[in-house]
């Protein structure tokens, strides 16, 4: 099993990017660079060649897609996956499909309580490359090699990898999602401070700090961190990784992090631009999704977050529920002089807990291959700037910054955030505390970065082989 690659990392990238002679949004109806391909077709669910018995599945999502195409009644998450359910039921009358959206900061509870008690849902769509090793591990998943055995050459390769161990698929990836960083441009602009935004779009630490310090006050903060739980953590990470920082050894059995002086200056530099008013009040219990909503209201000049921002700031500056004073500059990962930046990546797609019926596990087939065609792969992907997993699902970059910052990307390795790792959402889970307990004064930041690292490592030890 491997972590993305910069190369598979680069092909995907560049699989969405088109010229950059393009208005905001273009038209997103072709696919570009997609070769000889399956069919497309989604508009309606094929015959089933699966028995005719009744079947119930259960089918559990975080919230991964919204403003999906075809979303009915309303677009926002789960919308399409009810539409399509309803759809596929039309044709397959002996199905039931109950779907149920879970919280992404409440999946891995209820996950947790729903293994435990030999009841999980038959179809989870969620973070492949956070939490799919951990259900693996003790022999919770079913193999799927047969779902996608058709199509299997039009997956990369590298995103199946993720998804794979000891020689069996496990999950069916559908997009994935590049996090870098955000300038709000408009905000320079009305500044009169567009020259501090840089043109090759990669700032250092110095002119990074430079800026926001200048950008900032008047109701704008330079910048925003948050470390209320452990999502998203990645966004911080980028930081320490943009200082020289590995969290993980490169098979991702050790946590390395405490070896790194660089981990708490970064942690100390944030506390000091708190302090200053720099960076957004209250870092220690602020959540992303708060972080998100300051930056949507137009409070924050630049901020580290996902691809997918580009279609959430165009939805909602549609819909009023962001400002129209942001216009999105993307950036590379901040870094120091002489250090490379890195690339997190987040897969998202389907796995499928053990199955003992048959012809019920036929029916969880035929459902997920429908549910994952090129075109619905392409949809999913398009909803949110994504990149899809499969080459025929491949589109032009909607947005012409996006396919601007796209050119820059594939040069870039991607970041070894431990994922691969079966233990990795444990410990992921003990960071945010040592984070919060530095950004609190209750310990300095490299003894917190220490201690996090001592605990990760105990834990990895303990687990069973």
């Amino acid at each position: 099993m491997q972590r993305m690659t910069k190369t598979a990392l680069a092909l995907a990238v560049l699989a969405t990017t088109v010229i950059a002679g393009c208005s905001k949004k273009d038209d997103t109806s072709g696919s570009a660079g997609a070769s000889a391909a399956p069919s497309t077709a989604a508009s309606a669910a094929p015959a089933s060649t699966a028995p005719k018995k009744d079947v119930t599945i259960e089918y559990w999502t975080t919230p991964a897609y919204k403003n999906v195409e075809g979303s009915i009644p309303n677009p926002n998450f789960g919308d399409w996956e009810q539409a399509k359910i309803n759809e596929y039921q039309k044709s397959h009358p002996n199905v039931k499909i109950n779907f149920q959206l879970v919280a992404s900061d409440a999946i891995e509870q209820k996950m947790t309580v729903a293994l435990a008690g030999n009841n999980p849902p038959d179809i989870l769509l969620d973070a492949l490359d956070r939490r799919l090793m951990k259900y693996v591990k003790f022999g919770k998943n079913e193999p799927m090699d047969d779902f996608i055995e058709k199509d299997k050459a039009d997956y990369s390769k590298d995103l199946l990898s993720i998804a794979s161990k000891d020689g069996k698929l496990y999950g069916i990836p559908l997009t994935v999602n590049a996090e870098y960083m955000f300038i709000n441009k408009k905000i320079f602009q009305d500044k009169g401070l567009e020259s501090l935004i840089p043109k090759d779009r990669d700032w250092n630490f110095d002119e990074w700090k430079d800026a926001i310090r200048k950008v900032n006050g008047g109701g704008v903060y330079g910048t925003t961190m948050f470390a209320g739980n452990e999502q998203a953590d990645e966004m911080f990470l980028m930081y320490l990784y943009g200082m020289g920082v590995e969290q993980w050894n490169a098979d991702s059995t050790e946590v390395t992090m405490g070896k790194y002086k660089e981990a708490g200056d970064t942690i100390q530099l944030f506390k000091d631009l708190t302090k200053e008013g720099v960076v957004a009040p209250g870092p220690a219990t602020l959540k992303a999704t708060d972080a998100l909503e300051l930056f949507k209201q137009g409070k924050i000049a630049m901020m580290p977050w996902a691809q997918s921002l580009y279609s959430l700031v165009d939805a909602g500056q549609k819909d009023g529920s962001v400002s129209k004073n942001i216009d999105l500059y993307g950036i590379l990962p901040v870094h120091k002089d002489g250090v490379t930046p890195k690339i997190p990546v987040a897969v998202a797609g389907y796995t499928v807990f053990k199955q003992t019926d048959k012809d019920k596990r036929e029916a969880i087939k035929e459902f997920l291959q429908y549910m994952t065609t090129s075109e619905n792969v392409k949809l999913l992907a398009k909803s949110g700037s994504f990149i899809p997993a499969r080459t025929s699902s491949s589109y032009p970059a909607p947005y012409a910054d996006m396919a601007e910052i796209n050119k820059l990307i594939p040069a870039l390795p991607s970041a070894n955030l431990g994922k691969t790792s079966p233990m990795y959402a444990e410990a992921r889970a003990l960071w945010f505390p040592a984070l919060q307990a530095a950004l609190l004064d209750k310990m300095t930041p490299q003894q917190a970065v220490e201690d996090y690292t001592a605990k990760a490592n105990k834990l990895l030890a303990s687990a069973p082989k």
